[in-house]
């Protein structure tokens, strides 16, 4: 069941939650449900069924201290279930802004479709978030901030996170 070209499998729970990297390596590991959350895991993409890609056996500096958990399967580029749940709790916040115009909370909800893949629509999504973000105040803008950034590619951090 590896992946593939040298690597190995991970498990990660429906939110995120990284339970191992090494699945094959290391089964010992494996856990039906994540002990920081109590959801399901899962070894594998729930569309197409391909094994989530794990750490790299070939290469003698990968450790799991190096593995990033993926936003999308690599087999058929569907988004995971944690991409969105957290998407979807982005948008929630979003939504009950009274502070922002209808307008610019669909704009800013369009823009974070943009934000989490590396296409050349990404850096305009994320000046145009940037460009919201600094007319919400308190909390929400901190919240907002912190969800953004577990997902976002390096491109729109280094924008967004400006100040």
């Amino acid at each position: 069941m590896y992946v593939g070209n040298g690597y190995d499998v991970a498990q990660i729970c429906k939110n995120g939650h990284l339970i191992t990297a090494c699945a094959i390596t290391e089964p010992e590991y494996l856990k039906n449900f994540c002990p920081k959350c109590g959801e399901q895991t899962l070894l594998k993409c729930e569309f197409c069924k391909y094994p989530i890609q794990g750490i790299n056996l070939y290469h003698e500096s990968s450790s799991l201290n190096d593995y990033t958990i993926p936003l999308y399967c690599h087999n058929c580029g569907k988004p995971y279930p944690w991409t969105e749940l957290q998407l979807c709790a982005v948008k929630k916040i979003i939504d009950q802004l009274n502070e922002l115009e209808l307008s610019e909370r669909k704009e800013f909800i369009t823009a974070l479709d943009d934000i989490v893949r590396d296409t050349p629509n990404t850096k305009p999504a994320a000046y145009k978030i940037r460009e919201i973000l600094g007319k919400i105040r308190g909390d929400a803008q901190t919240v907002i901030r912190e969800l953004i950034v577990e997902l976002i590619t390096g491109t729109a951090a280094k924008i967004i996170l400006q100040r």
